[in-house]
C-alpha cells in the first residue's frame, strides 16, 4: 500500500474517506484467487471497520459509525479535508483505539443560537432541489456543544456533531463543516448551518 490515491479513482466534495482498491487479492471466477482494483474492493474495508467499531462498541449510532471513520483516518493528500480522499485512508486501528475504555462515547446538549439574520449568500449547488444555485438571503445558525472529561484522556479524543429534526424544507444536516477543539480534559465543537 502506496497510500497514494489511485487513478482510477474520482474526487469530488462528497468524497467522505479512501481505502485500499488497488491490487487487492481477492476470489475471482473459475473457483481462484487474484488481484483485483475497483471499488469492489475498497468498499468492504470501510464495511469491515464498522463492523469492527460495532463489535468494540454496540451502542454507537450510524452518525457515530461515519465520524469516526471520517475523524480517524490518516490524512494523505492536502492537510484536512480535500475532495481527492476526503478525510484521509481508513485507520482502524485509531478508530477501534477511541471506542475502547478509556474513551467512551460521551453525548451532550447542542445549543443553538441565531449567529447572523437575513445574510447574502451565494450557493453554487442548489440550496434545496427545487431551487438553482445563486444567491439567496438566510439566517445563518451555530450549534454548539462542550464536554469536559473526568478523568482526563492520554490523548486528544475524537468529537464530533450530529443535529437531527430537519425536514426537506431544511435539508443542512450540519456535517458539511466543524469546528473542533479537543484535549485531553475538553472539548468544545461548533457548525453553522443555514435556514
Amino acid at each position: 500500500m502506496n497510500d497514494r490515491k489511485a487513478d482510477i479513482s474520482v474526487e469530488g466534495h462528497w468524497i467522505d474517506v479512501a481505502a485500499p482498491g488497488e491490487g487487492i487479492y481477492s476470489t475471482i471466477p473459475g473457483d481462484n484467487y487474484g488481484t483485483m482494483t475497483g471499488t469492489s474492493q475498497a468498499t468492504p474495508v470501510v464495511s469491515g471497520l464498522a463492523g469492527l467499531l460495532l463489535g468494540a462498541n454496540s451502542d454507537l449510532r450510524n452518525y457515530d459509525l461515519e465520524w469516526l471513520i471520517k475523524l480517524s483516518a490518516t490524512d494523505i493528500e492536502s492537510p484536512g479535508f480535500d475532495e481527492k480522499t476526503g478525510y484521509g485512508r481508513v485507520n482502524a486501528d485509531t478508530a477501534v483505539v477511541h471506542v475502547i475504555l478509556p474513551y467512551r462515547i460521551s453525548r451532550g446538549n447542542v445549543s443553538l443560537t441565531l449567529h447572523q439574520s437575513n445574510a447574502s449568500r451565494d450557493f453554487l449547488d442548489r440550496p434545496l432541489p427545487d431551487l438553482p444555485a445563486g444567491q439567496y438571503y438566510c439566517d445563518i445558525y451555530k450549534a454548539e456543544c462542550n464536554l469536559s472529561f473526568s478523568p482526563s484522556y492520554a490523548v486528544n479524543p475524537l468529537g464530533w456533531i450530529n443535529v437531527t429534526g430537519f425536514s426537506g424544507a431544511n435539508p443542512n444536516n450540519a456535517r458539511l463543516w466543524m469546528k473542533q477543539y479537543l484535549t485531553t480534559t475538553s472539548a468544545n465543537l461548533m457548525t453553522f448551518f443555514i435556514m
